[in-house]
């Protein structure tokens, strides 16, 4: 329970660091230097669909409108909450942008192409990232060959320029140098990453779907956790009211040392209210999810035969793969993929191809 508990709270604020505010700075320089017509700006406006709204909507929804006096049921304040953000933003953690491509930021960590351990038996995050990501990569790939000729077009582009000039005024980190029709290719991919891989496994029908239900999740406890192994009936009297609430079905189902410690029942609607929200289940194999991210008409419109047909391609890439993912079983031995669950957050017909809240 206290790792979900911490699993839920850093997934909620964490997400902001490393997709919304890793996104949106380089989308935000974008605004102030490309013009409207540039297609590189008609990429980042599909992919930055409203983002501005997370912030208020996180802090009126996830703190119930106790924006400066604290949470109602979490164990920790806006202001930890704000200040967590920004130091894993500011550091660079997250703000580093070439330096956490995917590929990158995994073999930096050990996780893939480890030089001093064995590899991993079981990566289920790494392989379906994989298929969606080097899928987006060969579209824009496609899409920035067909308006570029050669590279030299691309370090002639002052807009493209200004882009990155403007990166250093945005606050972005580590932002690459844009001289090559492949260094954009990677920077839109990324992007993509960030805003629709990243946000959902960390904030949507990813981490809502797996460990955050209740009992087992819940936001905060409802007294300090025991300093010892035990609970008498005296260090229980002060929250029987707990009981009554809830009422003898729920008392024969859980135990009184665990209700004591569980929400309270308004707690409980809060929590689940707040959180089936990011289930987005009206989206489900509807034009909101990944399959649909280049599936555009007013965006291809203004595209070559070669950057549609990449576009269709991309398409019925992730309609195979959503059946691939929705075939998923488990094995003899009660795993998927070697582990004991079926991992399904990116299934390109119920991921959203955004950055939702």
């Amino acid at each position: 329970m206290l790792l979900n508990q911490n699993d839920g709270y850093h997934s909620t604020w964490a997400h902001v660091g490393q997709s919304h505010a890793a996104a949106e700075a380089p989308y935000l320089a974008a605004i102030r230097t490309l013009s409207n017509d540039h297609p590189v700006m008609a990429i980042l406006n599909r992919i930055e669909k409203t983002p501005w709204g997370v912030r208020p909507n996180l802090e009126n929804g996830l703190n119930s409108g106790e924006a400066f006096t604290g949470p109602q049921y979490y164990p920790w304040s806006p202001d930890a909450a704000r200040d967590y953000v920004n130091q894993l933003y500011l550091s660079g953690e997250s703000a580093s942008f070439e330096g956490n491509y995917y590929r990158s930021n995994f073999k930096k960590r050990g996780l893939v192409d480890s030089s001093f351990g064995p590899k991993l038996k079981s990566f289920p995050f790494y392989e379906d990232t994989s298929v969606v990501t080097e899928s987006i990569r060969g579209f824009f790939e496609t899409f920035i060959n067909s308006y570029y000729p050669n590279d030299k077009a691309v370090a002639k582009d002052t807009e493209l320029q200004a882009w990155h000039h403007e990166t250093t005024a945005a606050r972005v980190y580590d932002f690459p140098t844009i001289q090559t029709r492949q260094s954009i290719a990677d920077i839109l991919t990324h992007q993509a990453y960030l805003s629709v891989i990243v946000s959902n496994v960390m904030s949507t029908n990813g981490i809502h779907l797996n460990s955050m239900s209740l009992p087992f999740a819940p936001a905060g406890f409802l007294q300090p956790i025991p300093s010892k192994k035990g609970l008498t009936e005296k260090d229980l009297s002060t929250y029987t009211w707990v009981l009554s609430y809830l009422g003898k079905v729920f008392a024969l189902i859980y135990p009184a040392t665990l209700l004591a410690f569980m929400p309270t029942p308004e707690g409980a609607v809060w929590q689940v209210s707040t959180y089936v929200v990011g289930f987005r289940p009206m989206w489900r194999d509807t034009n909101e999810t990944l399959s649909h991210l280049f599936d555009n008409d007013d965006l291809l419109a203004k595209t070559n035969a070669k950057t549609q047909a990449a576009a269709a391609k991309f398409k019925a890439t992730m309609m195979d793969f959503s059946v691939e993912v929705r075939a998923r079983t488990f094995d003899e031995n009660g795993l998927n993929r070697g582990m004991p669950f079926i991992w399904d957050a990116l299934d390109p017909n119920y991921a959203p191809y955004w950055s939702v809240i």
